[in-house]
């Protein structure tokens, strides 16, 4: 695994990294109509999350790629945050759901390139995280009324 492919591991870690925090800021400050609702879903997305940051960065560690956990370190990634943590559920909504694009995108790139070099316990792992990027589709967006609610 050469630089640049440890390179895109690290930035989609950052990713999920910061999309888990972003999610749990939501599950603390969401205001607003149907605030008991949301701030459960977002406790749920931001615990499913919560799994794959360990598994993610024990997995990178086995390729010898180090991990920091620092705001500096986590700040070059692309997830926006509001400005001020007292956000309505709309505002929450849409910056989770434009982050956990973001996710399933750079997951689904490394998961390709961890398959095409041979090193298939990383690409697993970005399976599953890709599938858990699904369900938080699912979640957000029916919150979001762009999915049909089964009866």
């Amino acid at each position: 695994m050469d630089k640049k492919d440890c390179d895109r591991l690290v930035m989609c870690f950052k990713v999920l990294r910061n999309l888990e925090l972003l999610s749990q800021q939501a599950h603390w400050n969401v205001n607003g109509e149907s605030f008991y609702q949301l701030h459960l879903m977002f406790e749920r997305i931001y615990n499913l999350l919560h799994d794959f940051v360990d598994r993610y960065a024990e997995n990178m560690r086995t390729q010898f790629i180090l991990v920091p956990n620092s705001p500096k370190f986590l700040s070059d990634c692309k997830v926006q945050f509001p400005d001020t943590p007292n956000q309505t559920g709309k505002k929450y909504l849409e910056l989770v759901h434009a982050a956990n694009r973001m996710l399933a995108e750079c997951a689904t790139d490394c998961m390709d390139m961890c398959t095409k070099l041979g090193k298939a316990g990383i690409a697993n792992m970005l399976q599953d995280l890709v599938e858990t990027t699904g369900t938080i589709y699912f979640l957000v967006e029916s919150q979001m009324g762009l999915t049909e609610q089964p009866e």
